[in-house]
């Protein structure tokens, strides 16, 4: 039969949330139940420049949920594949914040070069790789490439590219990375395999910000001056086709504010001039162009359904989010006025219960596991309507039982951190009192 946990545990409620935190005379971590959790697929990354932080977004009801302080004069943010973690980049620190998702935490920084803002390397642009295992950063001013090993969080890699590299993208394959060069009229091919440069394109004054179609076969790159989006073929490495942007009174700059849709269709382009261009990507022709937006609009990045585009406006306090089925502006966020790069976390699927491998539990698992588990030091368990038909054993790490998850057996607790959220358990264990 199963109980809810009794006396022999203490509560604590936290002010507006749902979960129920179990102390169990051991170090205790407040991570997030599913509602405040969720980020791992729910969540948009904005980077405030001037305050030097990073506002953290639900998307599911637009409404800012954290801030987390990072280094001076943060730029640009990307997320890793699997959620985790979001890195940013500090250009007047010379430096990456690794911030932790689930905690939303700082847990490491990175140092890149050495110097202060004026002569220092100045990490603008970022991308992570599709495995997760590296992170490319651009440095404008020492033209080059930072490759960070997001294992170790260490720089593992330097690749010298063109004058003021702004913007950077990475294939779906993993096998390229496509750098911008602000003051040279290049764009960089990287061999992520050796790290060198495999090709220089060019394009024409100011590249900008730059997006890889879902396909990987297109690279789409904005030009700061001339107004326009060149399209690179990523076989051929030269430019197929120039599209004119949209222009108000005679005036267009787009800025490094541009992305794809996740079916390839659409390649949404922020404009200085406070609009948004929108290309079809078939015909290379701006379709629509989304007004009502904010003041010198800089980030822009899609959801993974495709169903939003959230814009950063840096002259603005908020975020505007856009509607993709009818481009127009449906809500606004609240956010610093200085806001500048977005990113926004990947869907990521729990895995089944009994893909487990019956001993070890790490990872965020839904349905029924038939047997004991462990949870150990390093592991964090997350069961998402779901459950354990036998004991589960926590000797550290964090374990999380959420969305009417359950414990048929004995849950004994020794060490780590431990988060109740509408779920039951058979007999609860300590190891001692306090």
């Amino acid at each position: 039969m199963k109980h809810p946990l009794k006396k022999c545990i203490a509560f604590s409620r936290m002010p507006g949330s749902v979960t129920w935190l179990v102390l169990l005379g051991v170090a205790l971590l407040a991570v997030p139940a599913l509602a405040e959790r969720e980020h791992i697929r729910n969540r948009a990354y904005v980077v405030g420049s001037d305050s030097g932080t990073v506002a953290v977004i639900d998307t599911d009801n637009n409404r800012v949920i954290a801030t987390v302080k990072v280094g001076n004069c943060p730029y640009q943010v990307a997320v890793t594949p699997d959620g985790a973690h979001a890195y940013v980049t500090n250009q007047c620190s010379n430096s990456v914040s690794v911030i932790d998702t689930r905690i939303n935490t700082v847990v490491a920084t990175i140092a890149i070069g050495s110097g202060g803002l004026l002569n220092g390397a100045t990490p603008f642009g970022i991308a992570i790789t599709p495995d997760g295992d590296r992170a490319y950063v651009t440095n404008i001013k020492s033209d080059s490439v930072s490759v960070i090993d997001t294992h170790s969080n260490s720089v593992v890699a330097t690749v010298k590219v063109g004058l003021s590299p702004w913007a950077i993208a990475i294939t779906p394959d993993g096998a390229y990375a496509y750098v911008t060069s602000f003051s040279s009229p290049y764009v960089t091919a990287i061999s992520t395999a050796s790290n060198t440069v495999a090709a220089t394109i060019e394009i024409g004054a100011d590249p900008d910000g730059i997006a890889i179609a879902p396909d990987g076969a297109r690279a789409y790159v904005t030009s700061f001056e001339s107004n326009s989006v060149s399209v690179i073929s990523t076989a051929s490495n030269t430019v197929v086709a120039t599209i004119a942007g949209t222009t108000v009174s005679g005036k267009g700059v787009f800025t490094d504010g541009i992305a794809i849709t996740p079916d390839g269709a659409y390649t949404y382009v922020a404009n200085a001039y406070n609009f948004v261009d929108v290309i079809d990507n078939a015909s290379n022709t701006v379709v629509a162009t989304v007004v009502g937006i904010g003041n010198n609009p800089q980030g822009l990045a899609i959801n993974p359904e495709g169903t939003r585009a959230y814009l950063t406006n840096y002259a603005s306090p908020f975020v505007s989010v856009i509607d993709t089925g009818n481009n127009k502006v449906i809500a606004t966020v609240g956010v610093p006025i200085d806001s500048q790069g977005v990113a926004i976390s990947p869907r990521i699927r729990p895995s089944k219960a009994d893909e487990l491998n019956g001993s070890n539990c790490d990872g965020e698992y839904t349905g029924t596991y038939h047997g004991d588990l462990t949870v150990s030091e390093g592991q964090v368990c997350i069961f998402t309507n779901g459950g354990i038909t036998g004991s589960l054993t926590q000797t550290g790490g964090t374990l999380v039982l959420e969305n009417n998850s359950f414990v048929r057996g004995d849950l004994k607790a020794s060490g780590g951190s431990l988060t109740l959220s509408d779920s039951t358990v058979g007999t609860p264990h300590r190891s001692r009192e306090r």
